[in-house]
Formats: structure tokens, sequence, C-alpha cells
């Protein structure tokens, strides 16, 4: 009876003290408005849970720290909150990195050791701080599945363990524990089902842990860039000459800026990796007698290491070696800790495509909801050129300069002047050469000519609203020396640091830029623009294009476009802004207006 009330007093006092390991996060947060770009949403207070482990750092979930602004922690059986701040954090895998420069803080603070993958039917206990309650919880639940889930938060399908310990808000961040070590990281549970919930595995944990040991920060994980399917049907079989043994995936498409893109072809059969050998269904062994798919041997790896690929092509086996990297998609699943880029002109608001702006537009069922066009682009869109976006007229703003464009909103941008857009960037790009101003030549006396009533007179400008209005500057790309003014005025090229003069057109300058000093951005939209078919170079290539001088011609989807006068949009655009309280026309990551 000693002996037992011994050991019954020692596990207290263990449990104890891995409790008092066991913090509690204070979190404000504000996230982007993603129909007013320009603005953040109102802040918001959440909480959630983490634990100690080596090096003075606590690791909790990513989307409990999420767009946060101030992160407080506090220990059980503490009454004082610490000011916390981020250290790392990796989205993919919903794990974040919390640090307190307080060091009264980590007094009498030992680490939690971390365990291994725990075996079906073992029991785990989870502790955290959910919702009903402010002190510490502590449930048990039974490890049901290991298995390659999506992540909520990411969307990023990552090995996942599923157990049915209850698991509500407040958890995440929790560890999981078996003998006092930690097994995983609570996360998430499954929504309309009874007691199933998920703990991020060590495998995912230590990668994460690994990786920025390696790079200083979180690169991500890596993706051979493939679609697959499986090879189950014997016609299938005979078709790709397979013989009664052997086993694979056949592979079908190749994203062309992914890591295999010229290293596996179209094809062909993917019989193992590593000599890790690939069944039918796509599953590798796991564990003994438990299988996985073979996503897995792939997500250990970071990028840049090699994996060796045994494929099955036109009869003949052959072993390819492939460096393994990160794949980019072309509509980002998440946004987390950015805000939204943006371009308004003309009132004409500008955005990248995004998940969380359908999202924020259309709600949870914006799949069903959204554009089909739209949610094309996000379903299967894949990036063509690096750095390709979907720009999108988010709104038009009223006003007098959009009347006839109010009804135009969630339209894919896809041609400036006929120029195709490659991303935001490249927008911001051709709206200063396109639309920069006409400013007239000062004169021998420094003064610069001012057109008033039809007549030019002198004086000195205080502002650029003085140099241009739709009534008093004469649009004309080439140089103005008619008898009634007597000045000059300059044009800009489309693409390129030089200068082009005498271009019939201003779309017209696209052509012949060969021999112009571009530099690498420059370079890349160049490129861009030349490798697209449909591109107009000058004004009588579409019949749409009358005059790419004076106006800014918008080619949109649904075959609808927008036409503004140079000019006039000029003087109008900064009452816009003005009038919606824009204080920027462009988000701080894109390049700044150059007028």
């Amino acid at each position: 009876m000693e002996t037992n009330h011994a050991e019954s007093t020692d596990q207290h006092k263990r449990s104890a003290k891995i409790r008092k390991l066991v913090v509690k996060l204070f979190v404000q947060t504000s996230t982007p408005n993603y129909c007013m770009p320009w603005q953040m949403k109102r802040q918001q207070s959440c909480t959630g849970s983490g634990f100690v482990i080596s090096e003075r750092r606590i690791l909790t979930n990513a989307h409990v720290t999420a767009y946060q602004k101030s992160i407080r922690v506090r220990k059980h059986g503490d009454a004082k909150k610490y000011n916390a701040h981020i250290l790392h954090v990796a989205h993919a895998c919903d794990i974040a990195m919390v640090g307190v420069n307080d060091d009264s803080f980590w007094e009498d603070l030992e680490p939690l050791e971390m365990g291994g993958v725990p075996q079906l039917e073992e029991d785990v206990v989870v502790m955290g701080y959910p919702t009903g309650g402010d002190n510490i919880s502590v449930t048990r639940g039974v490890v049901s599945r290991v298995d390659i889930q999506r992540y909520s938060h990411s969307g990023t399908q990552l090995l996942a363990i599923q157990i049915d310990a209850a698991i509500n808000s407040g958890n995440s961040g929790g560890p999981a524990l078996k003998d006092g070590c930690v097994v995983g990281v609570a996360f998430e549970t499954l929504n309309k089902a009874e007691n199933i919930g998920y703990i991020i595995p060590i495998p995912v944990i230590n990668h994460f842990l690994e990786d920025i040991q390696k790079h200083e920060h979180f690169t991500g994980f890596c993706n051979l860039g493939i679609s697959w399917q499986p090879i189950e049907s014997e016609h299938m079989r005979r078709y790709f000459q397979m013989e009664t043994k052997q086993t694979g995936v056949l592979v079908s498409k190749i994203v062309r800026l992914s890591c295999c893109y010229g290293q596996l072809k179209r094809g062909d059969v993917l019989m193992a990796l590593d000599d890790v050998e690939i069944a039918d269904d796509g599953t590798v062994p796991f564990r003994g007698s438990e299988r996985i798919l073979w996503h897995y041997l792939i997500h250990k790896k970071f990028p840049s290491d090699r994996v060796r690929a045994l494929v099955y092509r036109a009869g003949e086996k052959m072993e390819v070696g492939i460096s393994v990297g990160l794949l980019s998609h072309l509509v980002p699943p998440h946004l987390y800790d950015t805000r939204p880029s943006y371009v308004v002109y003309c009132g004409l608001v500008f955005v990248a495509l995004s998940q969380p702006y359908m999202l924020h537009q259309y709600g949870k069922d914006w799949g069903h909801k959204a554009p089909i066009r739209l949610c094309d682009r996000i379903l299967y869109g894949v990036q063509g050129t690096k750095e390709q976006e979907v720009v999108v007229l988010s709104q038009v703003l009223a006003s007098e300069l959009t009347a006839g464009y109010d009804s135009f909103s969630n339209l894919q941008l896809y041609r400036v002047n006929g120029v195709p857009i490659l991303n935001l960037r490249h927008l911001c790009h051709l709206l200063d050469r396109f639309t920069a101003p006409y400013i007239p030549t000062k004169q021998a006396n420094g003064e610069i000519p001012v057109e008033t009533n039809g007549e030019i007179t002198n004086g000195t400008l205080e502002s650029k609203s003085e140099i241009i209005t739709p009534d008093d500057v004469t649009m004309d790309p080439v140089t103005d020396q008619s008898p009634t003014s007597g000045n000059e005025y300059v044009s800009f090229n489309v693409i390129g640091t030089k200068e082009v003069e005498n271009v019939p057109n201003k779309c017209a300058a696209m052509e012949n830029c060969d021999d112009l000093e571009l530099t690498e951005e420059e370079l890349l939209y160049s490129q861009y623009t030349n490798s697209m078919d449909n591109l107009y170079h000058r004004a009588g290539d579409d019949p749409l294009l009358l005059d790419c001088t004076n106006f800014i011609h918008f080619e949109l989807d649904k075959d609808k476009i927008a036409v503004f006068n140079i000019a006039t949009a000029y003087t109008k655009n900064n009452e816009i802004l003005k009038q919606y309280a824009i204080t920027t026309p462009r988000s701080d990551n894109l390049p700044e207006q150059k007028y």
C-alpha cells in the first residue's frame, strides 16, 4: 500500500510539473478587409494553448497567432501575463514558435521532451485551455488512425494522427502526451462528428524544427508537382506494358515550374522513390503492416535534397535523379500575416486572386457561389510563368468618372492596351508607362508654360495638378510643334529604360525593344508578353484598340472592356482616392506610383 501511494505521489508530481509547462496564449488579431484592401478589420481577441520546448521556446498553432498584433502568455498557476513575440511560423503545417524575453518567465521551467509516433489503440493525454473555463484542462483519448490528412488551416496534405479525445476551441496548440513525452500538437477537429480530433505528429514537428535550424526560417514542404492516378485496371497495366509483379502510379501531368519538369515525362510509371516501392494504389509501407500515401516520402525532404525515382518509361526501367523543391500556386491558398496587394486606378480596384479573397466575397461555399471561371483558376490553374498571378477587378468605386462601369466586379483582367497582364507589379509597370504625364518642356527662363483659356502663359507650377487637365494638354506622344502652342511634350516607352520617340502609337512601342537595356523585372514582363499569342502590338491589330495614346483600355473577363481618357483620369483620380479615404493607390509591396 505504501509503495502504491508513493508511486501515485510521484505520478502526481510529474503531472504537476508537466502542467506547468503548458501555457495559455492571449492574442489580439486584426485581419485584412479584402473588400477594401487598404483597410484592416476591427481588432479581435482569441486564446490558445502552447507548451515549452528546448532553448526557451514555446510551440503553438499557427492559426492561433495568425494576423497577431499582440501576444501574451500565462503559465499554469501564475496570474501574471508575459509579453511574447513570434520567432518562426509555418502556416503549411499549422505550427508557430513563440519567444518570451522576460527571464523571470523561464524560472523553474524545463522543456518537454519529444517522443515518437504512437501506435494504434495507445492512450494519449491532451492538455490545453479550451473554452468553458480559465484553468488547464486534461483529456484522454485513444489513437485511432495515422494517415495523410488535409490541414484545414493551409489546405496542405500532411501526416496527421486521429484521436477520440475532445479537442475544442482553445485546445489548439496544446501538447498531446504519452508517458510524459510530446507525441503531437492538438490542432483541429472534424465537424459534424463526435470525439474525432487531430494532432500534428512528431515527424511534422521535427521537420519544422530541423528546417528552421538549417535555413534560419521555415522554407516549406517539398512537392514533385505532378498529377498522378492509380494503375489498378488490368487494361491500363497491359497498355503501359507492365509486368505482373511491377507496381506504380501513372504520371498524367507535370507542372511546368516544378522540380520534375524535364526529368519525368507524361506517361511515366513512378515505381519507387529511394528504393521504397510504390503500390498500384499510390501507397508505401509505413510502420510494419500500415500503409500511407507516397507523398510522405517527399514531405521528409528539404529543398534541393536529392531523391532517386525509379520509373517505367515505354517498356524500360530507368532511374532518374530529382532535386526536390517547393511548388508555388497560381492562386495562393492562404495569405496569413500579410496584407493583400491592390491597385486603385480611376476607381477601379484590382487585386490578386486568392482563396481568402473568395472566402471573403462569397463565404465558405464560394465553390458554388463564385463565378465558375474564377473557381477554375483556383482549382485547376497552374503557373506557366514565374510570379504569374490572376489579376481581378474586385469592384468599381462609384464616381462621375466610373459611370457606366458600376456593375463590374470580380472580373479577371486580361490585358491593358492589348498587353497581357502577368501580375499586379506588371500592371503597375504598364500604368506608369501608358499613363505617365506629358510634362511640358521648360522654357529658357526656367518657367513652364501653362495653357489658360487657350493661351500659353508663363508661370511656375506648384503641383502636378497644374501640369495636366483635360482641356489644357494635347495628348500626343510625338513632339508637338504646332504653330498655336510652340511647346514640346515628352512621351514615354511602354517597356524599357530608354524613351522611345516618334512612335505613332504607345502600343507599338512593345515591338522592337530587344535593343533596350531592360531591368530583370522588365525583361520578365517582356518575355511574358512576347510568349502570348494574343498580344496586340498596335491599335490596328484589334478593332477595340482605337486609340492607345489618349486612352487607357482594360480588357476584362466576360468580354467586358473599360476605357478612360488618360488626361481626365489624371485629374479625377485623386478626388476618388480622397472620397473613399484611400491614403495610397497601391499597397506597400508594389512600386510607388511615379506621378
